[in-house]
């Protein structure tokens, strides 16, 4: 890479960081050019000779946003099967340090934009859909082991579980004094088991 290339890449990591604070504070909506450029402390012509335009730069901060939750789930399954893999994927996914708090944050903010635009759709999916797969292959390992009843039906228990590690990355973001990482994994331990309860009955 040359001294250029590095140079580009080191802007276009500013800029996505930036465009990452103002929709922090302000939401999508206030994540225009101008206002990244003043938060990268450029002006807005050096800005887009980086990004052309807001969507491109919108999709740089939800890739980003993807490969920091998806790098934390996929180094905590390494070698795991079963329920511990299913336990260590929740885990993962939780926003349990202020990197996986900012992330949840950022995905969160993009919720009420993703239906009418399917590139950015497309990318807001990936997580969830990764996160998805990996708890139905562990729940199906531990019912293939015994671990788990035959009437258990891992993609409905994986619905669950995502709903509940969605729902605490909402209060989790929106009150952090009030949920901390302890408190945060005690709820979900609890509605883990209250789920798996729940599906073992058939319920």
């Amino acid at each position: 890479m040359t001294a250029l290339d590095t140079n580009s890449a080191a802007k276009r990591a500013q800029a996505v960081d930036a465009a990452c604070r103002v929709i922090r504070h302000g939401g999508v909506e206030a994540a225009n050019l101008r206002a990244i450029a003043a938060e990268m402390g450029a002006t807005t012509g050096l800005l887009t000779r980086y990004f052309p335009g807001k969507q491109e730069l919108l999709q740089s901060v939800l890739q980003q946003t993807k490969d920091t939750l998806n790098s934390h789930l996929q180094t905590a399954i390494l070698g795991r099967a079963g329920l511990d893999l299913v336990r260590a994927s929740v885990r993962a996914a939780l926003p349990l340090d202020p990197e996986r708090r900012e992330a949840w944050a950022i995905w969160l903010a993009f919720l009420g934009l993703i239906p009418g635009d399917a590139s950015l759709n497309a990318i807001h999916a990936q997580f969830p859909d990764a996160l998805r797969q990996v708890l139905i292959r562990g729940l199906r390992d531990a019912q293939r082991a015994g671990a788990l009843p035959a009437q258990l039906y891992p993609a409905n228990a994986a619905d669950a579980l995502m709903c509940q590690i969605t729902g605490v990355a909402v209060r989790a973001v929106s009150m952090p004094d009030k949920h901390p990482p302890e408190k945060i994994e005690a709820f979900v331990a609890g509605a883990f088991a209250a789920i798996l309860s729940r599906e073992e009955r058939g319920g």
